[in-house]
């Protein structure tokens, strides 16, 4: 009796929690929606009121202060390069650390390793570095200034869950393969990927976020208007002494529409590869 008293209050006390997390996460992006219908005044004189109406002023006027579709256009050149060579290559690198048996042990987890300091450097510190480098290769300035770093800064993430995923792959089911006359590739391709599809669809969705959202670097080294991308839309609505909130919150609702539509129409794949292992067979 007791223990069921405590374990209703346990499981009270967690779905509160769970609400007020819910409540922080979602209250800045409803006063952020809330500010994209009122006018400059109306955001200084009552910030925390609702809009009297809501008109589309706000977004005609980003649409039109904002070269949205060419930034759009930009960021959607970069995510159709970056990111299917990081799935590529973090797949591939994942499956040849985790079930890749011939590869001596220790050249494998000299890999292990050294993807594992991708961790350890902060993002801050490899700046300078990769925005010289990028100034040594003479892609300063272009698409592929953006491209190829965060290619690099996505790698370290992506392989450790993906080497996670592979080595909860019951080794049986690559025995099996193996007498059906699989190759490698094969085994790859048909028997692996299938078993790791809910983590792969997760990163996708953490790099696709990571690289749309990147404004820090993008800044740094796209000096041309018409190479920005659409995370830096902001820009546009800053003035020098003055900043139309009602714009820019406009601005950044648009920004965010991409981001929802992905999470809506692959949202299964991203609960199912957040819960993968949760529970042992």
């Amino acid at each position: 009796m007791f223990e069921n008293k405590k374990l209703h209050k346990t499981s009270l006390l967690s779905k509160f929690l769970v609400c007020l997390y819910v409540a922080l996460t979602l209250l800045p992006l409803f006063w952020m929606l809330m500010m994209s219908f009122k006018t400059q005044q109306q955001i200084m004189m009552e910030p925390i009121k609702l809009p009297d109406s809501f008109k589309f002023t706000n977004y005609r006027g980003a649409l039109k202060s904002a070269p949205f579709l060419m930034l759009y256009k930009n960021s959607f050149k970069i995510m159709l390069v970056a990111l299917p060579l990081v799935m590529l290559f973090s797949l591939m690198a994942a499956f040849a650390i985790s079930r890749v048996t011939a590869t001596h042990p220790r050249i494998r987890n000299a890999f292990h390793s050294y993807f594992s300091l991708g961790f350890i450097v902060p993002f801050a510190c490899m700046l300078f570095p990769v925005y010289k480098l990028v100034l040594d290769i003479g892609v300063w300035d272009s698409l592929w200034a953006v491209i190829l770093p965060q290619i690099g800064w996505a790698a370290p993430m992506s392989v450790m869950l993906l080497v996670t995923a592979f080595n909860k792959v019951p080794s049986s089911l690559e025995e099996a393969a193996v007498l059906d006359g699989c190759t490698v590739p094969q085994m790859f391709t048909r028997v692996m990927l299938p078993m790791v599809r809910p983590t792969a669809v997760t990163i996708f969705i953490l790099n696709f976020l990571a690289i749309w959202n990147d404004y820090m670097y993008a800044r740094l080294v796209l000096n041309a208007n018409n190479l920005w991308t659409v995370s830096l839309a902001a820009v546009f609505f800053k003035g020098r002494y003055s900043t139309d909130y009602g714009l820019m919150s406009a601005g950044i609702v648009l920004v965010l529409i991409p981001q929802i539509i992905v999470f809506i129409v692959l949202q299964r794949q991203i609960m199912a590869g957040v819960t993968a292992g949760a529970v042992k067979e």
